[in-house]
């Protein structure tokens, strides 16, 4: 599918991208394989929606970016909402973004910075009861979203093959060494000696004289922006 292999109308669209953050869409843009700039102009939307969609090609599909005005349940459920008001043929939507955890796989093996992960579901951990002593998620079937399709379910216990898992982890590296090459894409993958990660109560706050920084549980806006080396961190914290 070329520029003039377009959809005809915004119906003929299946596949929807969104992102939190400017940066996250920015990366999203520069993998596409087009970017159809006038297309605002050809697929109009639904009346009433906000949201401002970039068209493109991936491969053979065609897809709309849409990126959040800002970040939460609330931004994300509204313009998912306005998506499929304006989208009626959408069958897929990805959230695409980056992960704000250090989280532990089930084997015990720590997820690093660059590594890529892909949910199998949706877990609200947000919605609940709070509790004099604690914070209790629901978790009855009537309280959980909706699962994923068949079709997406079937393609990700393929993946989870050592022989798919293989050829995904070969293809996604061919496409990152080019993406990487994009003008557009102003970053690095850090070296190994830069990604320090320290243990979870050791708090990164300058370790020396500070007033701020001093104060139990106190960190400073300085101390916020400052690498390790500058605040003098205990490399015996580190994991």
């Amino acid at each position: 599918m070329n520029g003039q292999d377009r959809p005809s109308s915004r119906d003929q669209f299946g596949i929807a991208i969104i992102c939190a953050l400017t940066l996250e869409a920015n990366a999203v843009f520069c993998s596409l394989d087009e970017i159809w700039h006038d297309a605002p102009q050809i697929y109009s939307k639904a009346p009433g929606d906000p949201n401002q969609y970039v068209f493109g090609r991936s491969g053979r599909h065609p897809v709309v970016v849409v990126t959040l005005p800002g970040m939460g349940n609330v931004q994300s459920s509204g313009a998912a909402a306005y998506l499929s008001m304006s989208f009626v043929s959408i069958e897929l939507a990805l959230l695409v973004g980056i992960c704000g955890a250090v989280p532990y796989r089930p084997d015990g093996k720590d997820i690093i910075l660059g590594d890529v992960v892909m949910s199998e579901v949706l877990v609200r951990l947000d919605f609940g009861r709070q509790y004099p002593n604690e914070f209790r998620r629901k978790d009855t079937i009537l309280d959980r979203p909706a699962k994923q399709s068949h079709v997406i379910l079937s393609l990700l216990k393929n993946w989870q093959s050592p022989v798919m898992s293989q050829q995904l982890h070969t293809k996604m590296m061919e496409h990152l060494i080019t993406l990487m090459c994009n003008p557009y894409i102003d970053t690095e993958y850090p070296t190994p000696s830069s990604d320090l990660l320290l243990a979870s109560e050791y708090i990164h706050k300058h370790h020396g004289v500070c007033f701020e920084c001093s104060q139990a549980e106190s960190t400073c806006a300085t101390a916020l922006n400052a690498s390790c080396e500058e605040l003098g961190c205990d490399p015996h914290m580190l994991i």
